[in-house]
């Protein structure tokens, strides 16, 4: 096939224009682009419109090093490209969460919840996601293709949650959706999402009472 505007990415800057911005579904190879840059500049940092910018690891042994040395690659200033609340530097739950978190604090987080890490818990996600990824992966065939990341992606921490807490998937699906539009401030005015707080809060305390009553083991 045509390999379309990106023609083997054949220059540093020109792969910093698809790593950017390029949509899902553009023409782009970026097998392509990535097997360029995998040769030629296998950690290459990507500046952004934003004045963050982020680094692009494409061999194995540098994505597990980056995994592993938090002191050269940290978690702590959290995981969304940006800053939460588009805060210069730092996403707003940087270092207060699991996954966006170095050591010492992440070990403590870890003995906080480490109840629902339990083997027959991580069984029962395990079976949960495999469920729900194998019902999406039957979809996408039988519909010739799909948008992995919202038609797929989701249904891991779907299945987590699902598997932690006991909740329908419909709950997780919301759940899932209200972090995703409060932690990101691409999503719209601020002002507008703040208004719609206290409905949710009392959504959450509302499906809380009633996981409790039901007799779940909440996590949450």
């Amino acid at each position: 096939g045509e390999l379309g505007p990106l023609d083997a990415c054949s220059s540093g800057r020109q792969c910093d224009g698809y790593l950017q911005n390029s949509p899902l579904r553009s023409p782009v190879r970026y097998h392509d682009m990535f097997d360029w840059l995998r040769e030629h500049d296998p950690v290459h940092w990507q500046a952004t419109s934003d004045t963050t910018g982020f680094w692009s690891l494409t061999r194995y042994a540098d994505v597990v090093t980056g995994y592993r040395e938090h002191m050269a690659l940290s978690s702590a200033a959290g995981s969304i490209l940006g800053g939460s609340f588009k805060n210069e530097t730092i996403d707003t739950a940087g270092n207060r969460m699991l996954v966006s978190s170095d050591p010492p604090v992440q070990r403590q987080l870890r003995q906080v919840v480490h109840r629902v890490f339990a083997p027959h818990i991580i069984e029962r996600i395990g079976v949960q996601v495999s469920a729900l990824v194998s019902r999406a992966v039957r979809q996408a065939r039988a519909d010739g293709g799909c948008d992995f990341a919202k038609d797929v992606a989701p249904q891991l921490p779907a299945g987590a949650l699902m598997g932690m807490a006991g909740i329908p998937y419909a709950d997780a699906r919301y759940i899932i959706d209200l972090t995703h539009s409060t932690i990101d401030y691409r999503t719209g005015d601020l002002k507008g999402e703040f208004q719609h707080t206290g409905g949710r809060t009392k959504w959450i305390r509302a499906r809380y009472q009633a996981w409790r009553n039901h007799g779940h083991s909440c996590f949450l």
